[in-house]
């Protein structure tokens, strides 16, 4: 009788590593009509349906996986947020004040000649970066989405 091998189980590190590799052999189009900033449940379902219309559509996502955080939370209530994005109204408010402040958007619509003058559409904090981003830079995008988001105060 053969004796059976079990697959190695692949370290954190390893896992990032096969991450950053596939998302490294994605292709980028040249051009979108649609940016959609966060990855997570809303962001996904704002793309497909922009996709489906039609619209050439990037989701700009900060981790290394989309929808991520809906596998960790349960009876999808990941995108439950403050009625006012104060930091001080989360549990960890010196994060939220360090991405709320991020110019991240900037930096990547300023790089990539794709990002002409998208469409934004960001659901609860993607939706407050994005009208950070748009205060900022007035007349960067066509338009913008707001989805279940505090406005700027």
């Amino acid at each position: 009788m053969a004796a059976r091998t079990r697959a190695k189980k692949l370290s954190r590190a390893e896992l990032r590593e096969h991450a950053l590799a596939a998302a490294s052999a994605v292709g980028v189009p040249a051009a979108c009509d649609v940016v959609v900033a966060g990855g997570g449940a809303s962001g996904l379902v704002a793309a497909i349906a922009a996709a489906e219309a039609g619209a050439r559509t990037c989701v700009l996502e900060k981790d290394l996986e989309c929808g991520r955080k809906i596998l960790a939370t349960g009876n999808g209530r990941c995108n439950f947020a403050n009625e006012d994005l104060d930091p001080a109204r989360y549990r960890n408010g010196a994060f939220v004040a360090k991405v709320a402040g991020a110019r991240w958007l900037e930096e990547i619509l300023d790089r990539e000649e794709m990002f002409r003058r998208p469409v934004l559409v960001g659901q609860s904090m993607g939706g407050y970066l994005s009208q950070c981003f748009l205060q900022r830079c007035p007349g960067r995008a066509r338009g913008f989405v707001c989805i279940d988001s505090a406005p700027l105060q």
